[in-house]
């Protein structure tokens, strides 16, 4: 019979000694809007995913960056109501003692009436 442990073993500790790789996570996420006046702001983040896991503790980093890509996207779509068909915006993300900050710039550009 072969000797089927040792290989065992031997596949055992090769395994082992494969780094572990975890993905970046942080505690909490939180995001800041600015380019607009305050009720806008509110209307921005009224309407980002990113609101809707600002309570968790578990965001990966993936999921940080998914929620940031989404929340230039969502911005612009939260203005049109109020006749900001133009508006352009970027997010960046950060990592900032355990927590993920996104930083989301608002250009309304000019209303339509």
């Amino acid at each position: 019979m072969p000797k089927r442990p040792a290989r065992t073993t031997w596949m055992l500790a090769a395994f082992a000694a494969l780094p572990v790789v975890v993905p970046a996570r942080a505690e909490r996420i939180g995001v800041s809007v600015t380019g607009v006046d305050k009720p806008l702001q509110a209307a921005v983040r009224d309407n980002l995913t990113i609101s809707r896991y600002a309570g968790r503790n578990d965001v990966s980093e993936t999921q940080a960056r998914v929620l940031a890509d989404d929340a230039a996207k969502e911005a612009r779509a939260a203005l049109r109501p109020y006749g900001y068909y133009n508006a352009q915006a970027d997010s960046k993300l950060a990592e900032n003692g355990g927590a993920w900050q996104v930083q989301l710039h608002v250009t309304p550009g000019p209303a339509t009436k």
